[in-house]
């Protein structure tokens, strides 16, 4: 997206086939990668909100805080440009820690917006790159963080793992047994029951230069 825009997705799942009828997903991952913030104070921003839990690993460079109606908001804490991911499920340490990795339960849709701060030239772009499944590589390096751990923090200001770390580890337990979190058996959650689904994103392209949704929705010249 551009420079100094923001963009407010909307992510629904529908039976295969329909895009009217709407059903619940019992259980999937939902992944950000690549949260930058570049040397001259350009930044990405999102907001979620709707999820069981997130991951994050010990070493993340991801601070969050709690923005209340509009969900939790998530920004990298360090100025660097990371290399986008090329397989979600096979990251660098760099990767992982500037990436988000959310658990939604029973979920027929969520919303998230995404936020590139204006710098020295609005004509910079920031890639987004996102990864949806029923199955992912974080629980298996991350630590669980679940959503009433989260809002139980400090809502002034933004929480690194410095922060939650500690609090954590010293009782704060996970909701089931799923968010095992650092350390798991890698035995991650899968779909209870096969679901043929149709995932329509709903998307407000004004600031959007290029997508490659594979004719899923809105093109724009130029993409991959």
């Amino acid at each position: 997206i551009k420079a100094g825009s923001a963009v407010n997705l909307l992510v629904k799942f529908f039976q295969a086939g329909s895009s009217t009828i709407a059903i619940a997903v019992p259980e999937f991952f939902f992944s950000v990668f690549d949260l930058e913030k570049r040397a001259h104070q350009q930044e990405e921003r999102f907001w979620i909100s709707g999820f069981h839990a997130v991951y994050l690993p010990d070493d993340t460079w991801l601070a969050y805080k709690d923005a209340g109606s509009a969900g939790i908001a998530f920004k990298s804490t360090t100025a660097r440009t990371i290399e986008n991911p090329t397989n979600s499920l096979r990251l660098s340490m760099e990767q992982s820690a500037h990436t988000a990795t959310f658990l939604y339960k029973n979920t027929e849709s969520f919303e998230m917006s995404i936020f590139f701060s204006p710098g020295s030239s609005n004509q910079d772009k920031a890639n987004w790159n996102f990864y949806i499944g029923s199955a992912a590589n974080a629980p298996g390096y991350s630590q669980s963080l679940p959503m009433s751990f989260i809002q139980e923090s400090d809502t002034d200001n933004w929480q690194t793992g410095s922060d939650w770390l500690p609090t954590l580890n010293d009782g704060k337990e996970n909701l089931d047994d799923t968010d095992a979190g650092a350390g798991a058996s890698g035995s991650y959650p899968q779909f209870q029951e096969p679901h043929p689904t149709t995932c329509s994103c709903s998307l407000d392209m004004t600031n959007v230069e290029v997508n490659n949704l594979g004719g899923l929705g809105p093109e724009v010249s130029g993409g991959a």
